[in-house]
């Protein structure tokens, strides 16, 4: 037999238990059909092989990023950037340059604020942004997305005022007289978002395509995309009908609209072996960052805020139903403790045992909740970096207490039976899933603080995090006989890097450069 690619001169990392390591690998229509040693993959090689020396690198399975936003990524990194400002005296100025290029009138919209990482504490209001912008609408979006600060403009533009109710689900946030202040959390976005303008079909692919690359330089061969709209879908379908699909897409199809109305996608579809709809997302409460989670006791910051649970029991057990009666995989987000027991409550009147439904995030849970994942059978999507990216503020939103019991509990999880899988949750943090095993390894931030790691006992091993990203991820997504593993009769879906992360000393892992990824195959970055 001859192969169309041999990988050879190398450590190939297989996550196989019966030949965990290897030298060389023969690789046919895509498929691996040999792994061995490099004097007898020599049998597969013939004239018109590919013969790729690895000069001593490492091989792994292709990296599986088990929670990212492929098209909101593309345009969150072409929107104004603001992650970097540190106060709101620093935001309004990068804001003032930025209008220097727009057109009179022209929408603005800015990502990644976070007051929590700001020097000072200070309050924030739509008259803040009026001072700098007051004919143009602006919309900025904090960086978890749950939270969008506006002006009077886009206020105006949106018909929103002291009369204006508060989304279900949603919340806009009033002054003592009951007129919006420019806050709007969670579903309320929607009222000022959806006046966006949305980029053509055209610039979509683009988009798209844009991330795809940024992906494959990190060694990322599968994205499960989550909260993938109609557009989404329509241009995945696209590519892959082109064949220009780069890598591989599992969809977690959004089913709640903005109003929170749900529509299930007609059935359960593959498109080819590079993109497959068989999941639907839906959201249980907002984020942290803008006290938009679901809390069973009140937010130390906030105390007489709990946060937002976005279903009612009754409804939300009806769609759990439907979900289970036509085969769909659901995955809901939850972040807060309420939220997540409401979701554990939900699946186990259920019944998904051996579904391999999930909860996205999963970062405060009960401590009673955190044996149920592996109990009822729930996957526990985790996104590490959101731990120590959040780390300096997150104390302040729960206290102590609740942070040691139940915050990004991925050790305890592991103990207790559960799958835990990784992912980056992109564009809200970084997509590299290297520094998500970084994160994960030592729950500390790029400078190495805190020293051990915050809450270490939670930390889990260079072996545990590469599964999260590998092996597990894979079995997220009912893939695990096809990719995940190297091994025989599995599709080649590689990363090649020069050192070995399972031994290299952690913080090499924040600049170690990707040298091959290899989906199908096929040699798709270098």
């Amino acid at each position: 037999m001859e192969a169309d690619l041999i990988l050879f001169n190398g450590t190939l990392i297989t996550m196989e238990p019966e030949l965990p390591v290897a030298e060389a690998m023969a690789i046919q229509k895509g498929r691996i059909v040999w792994i061995g040693n490099n004097r007898d993959v020599v049998a597969y090689q013939g004239p018109h092989t590919e013969m790729l020396d690895l000069h001593g690198s490492f091989a792994y399975p292709g990296f599986i990023d088990t929670h990212a936003h492929i098209i909101y990524s593309g345009h969150f990194w072409r929107s104004l950037q603001l992650a970097e400002t540190t106060s709101k005296k620093g935001l309004l100025e990068k804001l003032k340059t930025h209008l220097l290029k727009c057109q009179e009138g022209q929408w603005v919209y800015g990502v990644g604020w976070d007051e929590g990482k700001w020097e000072e504490k200070v309050s924030i209001h739509a008259s803040d942004l009026d001072q700098v912008a007051p004919n143009h609408p602006i919309a900025l979006a904090r960086a978890d997305s749950h939270l969008l600060w506006v002006n009077s403009h886009a206020l105006k533009l949106a018909g929103i005022d002291a009369s204006t109710p508060d989304p279900e689900g949603g919340k806009i946030e009033r002054d003592s007289e009951g007129n919006p202040t420019g806050l709007l959390w969670d579903r309320a976005l929607f009222l000022v978002r959806k006046l966006l303008p949305v980029p053509d079909f055209k610039e979509t692919v683009q988009l798209a395509q844009e991330v795809f690359q940024k992906s494959l330089s990190l060694g990322i061969t599968m994205i499960h995309n989550a909260s993938s709209f109609g557009i989404d879908l329509e241009v995945f379908k696209f590519l892959a009908a082109e064949n220009k699909l780069p890598l591989r897409i599992y969809m977690l199809s959004s089913v709640q609209d903005k109003e929170g109305n749900v529509a299930f996608p007609s059935r359960c579809e593959t498109f080819g072996p590079m993109l497959q709809q068989r999941c639907v997302k839906l959201f249980a409460d907002g984020a942290f960052g803008s006290r938009g989670a679901a809390l069973v006791e009140p937010y130390q910051d906030e105390p007489t805020h709990r946060g937002i649970l976005i279903w009612k029991e009754p409804d939300f057990l009806k769609v759990l139903a439907h979900a289970k009666k036509e085969g769909f995989q659901v995955a809901v987000h939850a972040i807060g403790d309420q939220a997540n027991h409401f979701v554990l409550d939900a699946f186990e009147k259920t019944d998904v045992k051996g579904l391999r439904w999930r909860i996205e995030h999963a970062q405060l849970l009960l401590p009673s909740d955190i044996p149920r994942f592996a109990k009822l059978g729930v996957i526990a999507a985790v996104q590490p970096l959101h731990a120590t990216e959040d780390m300096s503020w997150f104390a302040d939103r729960v206290g102590e207490r609740r942070l040691e019991e139940g915050a990004f509990m991925w050790r305890a999880l592991l103990d207790t039976g559960a799958t835990v899988v990784g992912g980056s949750d992109a564009p809200i943090v970084s997509i590299n899933p290297l520094w998500g095993i970084y994160a994960a390894i030592t729950r500390q931030d790029h400078k190495g603080q805190p020293e051990g790691g915050w809450y270490p006992k939670q930390r889990v091993t260079p072996m545990e995090a590469l599964e999260m990203y590998t092996s597990k991820a894979a079995y997220a997504c009912f893939q695990e006989n096809d990719v995940g593993t190297l091994k025989v009769g599995k599709w080649a879906d590689l990363v090649v890097l020069p050192e070995n992360i399972l031994t290299c000393e952690p913080k090499k892992l924040l600049n170690m450069k990707v040298e091959y990824t290899i989906v199908g195959g096929v040699v798709t970055y270098k």
